[in-house]
């Protein structure tokens, strides 16, 4: 991770998405297994470059604390959501007034909102990293499931670089949210 932060060109904008061990090539796994040298040890870091707005996979290795390699994903291609961006987004979400105003028109209180950022996939235009984030109706209560009261027809559009919602999708309150117990 100390490599992959310190590769030249990256902004102070870095979050580290994974690390994962690289497997080495099967050639050299088996010249190994016959009696010859270990192979390298490497692992693959993937980073979400804000400041730069694109993701990046560094390749270092274990052997020697050395940068092996460092590639821009291509424009499009996106890491995974990561732990820090997940729960920020709740927060921007439901502080967002016109989400806010969509909730209470449905008669819901924010403060029983369940939000989770999905990635959109290709469908948003232009590029950038951006979510869809849906919610659901939390009940206080033991063994709540508050996947069983989806809020149908309104998602939040964020971009996930710039930590801020783009636009609120409202088709209307039309329906409401269940508001049965969400048995286990």
């Amino acid at each position: 991770v100390r490599v992959a932060r310190a590769v030249p060109g990256l902004s102070d904008r870095v979050k580290i998405v994974s690390v994962e061990a690289r497997e080495p090539e099967k050639r050299d796994y088996l010249a190994w297994k016959a009696g010859g040298d270990e192979p390298s040890r490497e692992a693959l870091c993937v980073l979400v470059d804000n400041g730069r707005r694109c993701g990046v996979e560094v390749v270092v290795s274990l052997d020697d604390d050395s940068l092996v390699s460092t590639v821009d994903l291509a424009p499009g291609v996106q890491p995974a959501i990561h732990s820090e961006e997940f729960a920020s987004v709740v927060e921007i979400v439901r502080e967002d007034p016109r989400y806010v105003a969509a909730l209470r028109a449905r008669g819901i209180d924010p403060a029983t909102v369940h939000v989770e950022p999905w990635a959109s996939g290709t469908f948003e235009p232009g590029p950038g990293r951006l979510n869809r984030s849906i919610a659901w109706v939390r009940v206080d209560s033991d063994g709540d499931n508050y996947y069983a009261r989806p809020i149908y027809g309104l998602v939040a559009v964020v971009d996930l670089y710039e930590r801020k919602v783009l636009r609120v999708d409202d088709h209307g309150p039309g329906t409401p949210a269940p508001t049965g117990e969400g048995a286990d």
